[in-house]
């Protein structure tokens, strides 16, 4: 308990604790990491689980999901979506966009794949009838 970050409901942790497998009881350090860890890694500690609720629901045996690390590094397809969508919704397609739109027709197509461009904003607003028929 001492290595626990978030010390709350610990008479409902302790019941917990020991209710589960006898394994996971020989290593009460290792599921103090990995509490720690889990709980260090939720941003709003609101919607963190408690110890308690996190033995009872076998948190500690959840897979951790990995981490996509971009660091601010934008593809060009999502750069070029967004100076379609920023295009379109700033009313200010010009006959530039359009021509690049015809170009990047993938990147349209991941756009209205996101909901980030709908069918109909393609062929009206960016004149690719041709291309969406």
């Amino acid at each position: 308990w001492d290595k626990i970050n978030n010390k709350v409901s610990k008479g409902t942790a302790e019941k917990n604790f020991n209710k589960i497998e006898k394994e996971w009881q020989d290593k009460p350090e290792e599921l103090a990491d990995l509490y720690n860890s889990y709980y260090s890694a939720i941003d709003d500690k609101n919607f963190a689980k408690q110890p308690a609720f996190w033995l009872s629901a076998k948190k500690y045996l959840d897979e951790k999901p990995q981490k996509n690390y971009n660091f601010g590094v934008i593809n060009q397809d999502e750069q070029r979506l967004q100076m379609f969508t920023d295009a379109i919704k700033n009313k200010k397609v010009t006959q530039f966009v359009k021509d690049w739109a015809l170009k990047n027709k993938d990147v349209i197509d991941m756009g209205i794949r996101k909901g980030l461009i709908t069918r109909d904003q393609a062929i009206n607003d960016l004149e690719m009838a041709n291309e969406y028929k």
